[in-house]
């Protein structure tokens, strides 16, 4: 998955190769004076498939929680480039006076003090930023995590596993090596409850994201340990 601002790439990295990993079966069945067919069917210990970057991609509240962060990372960009304005203002201020004069020094001083200032607040701000991006992620997950669940103790699925559905341009090799190295080589569109758990959580959202550190909408299961 691919975000549009700078926080982004590292924590999507970890956090979506951290799930499970997904494929499929059919179910054989014949009638009478017919040939052999296959017929998508559950059962009890079948396997089922989910594209999580998919989920992610067209989770209604996950997305709006993500174009929240990114105003907010904006808000910051520009206020750290009026810090950095200010701050040749300052060093404009300082040229005026002769190198080792009293003036000089001082405002030397000052422009030492407010650039480290100004470089532990942008720290801080990024670090803020990527904590909450891991909060939205976190949870976000244990939403999917949960309905998936849901969806296969109703449905009598022992396991669901991960798989990307996305198709690869032919014309790059990094895409066609990957898409030739994915774990699942063929798999029936009767596994694949993609959709069903997107329409899912977004049925269920509830409305404006919540934060990993208040209720969820949804009982989700304690954590693991």
């Amino acid at each position: 998955m691919k975000r549009s601002h700078f926080l982004t790439a590292a924590v999507v990295a970890c956090l979506l190769v951290a799930g499970p990993i997904l494929s499929g079966v059919w179910a054989q069945t014949r009638t009478a004076g017919a040939p052999a067919r296959y017929t998508p069917r559950p059962a009890p210990g079948s396997i089922a498939l989910v594209d999580i970057g998919k989920v992610f991609k067209q989770h209604a509240r996950f997305n709006q929680a993500m174009a929240a962060m990114k105003a907010k990372v904006q808000q910051a960009e520009s206020q750290l480039q009026k810090d950095m304005e200010a701050l040749k203002q300052w060093v404009e201020e300082m040229k005026k006076f002769k190198k080792g004069s009293t003036e000089y020094n001082e405002w030397e001083r000052r422009i030492t003090e407010r650039r480290s200032e100004i470089n532990v607040q942008m720290q801080l701000t990024r670090k803020e930023f990527l904590q909450e991006e891991a909060r939205i992620y976190h949870q976000i997950y244990r939403e999917i995590e949960y309905h998936v669940g849901q969806w296969a103790a109703q449905n009598g699925v022992s396991i669901v596993l991960r798989f990307n559905s996305d198709q690869p341009d032919a014309s790059n090799p990094e895409d066609v090596l990957q898409f030739i190295n994915k774990p699942v080589v063929w798999h029936s569109p009767a596994v694949d409850i993609t959709n069903q758990i997107i329409n899912t959580l977004n049925a269920r959202s509830g409305g404006a994201y919540q934060r990993a550190d208040r209720r969820p909408a949804v009982p989700y299961p304690p954590q693991r340990r």
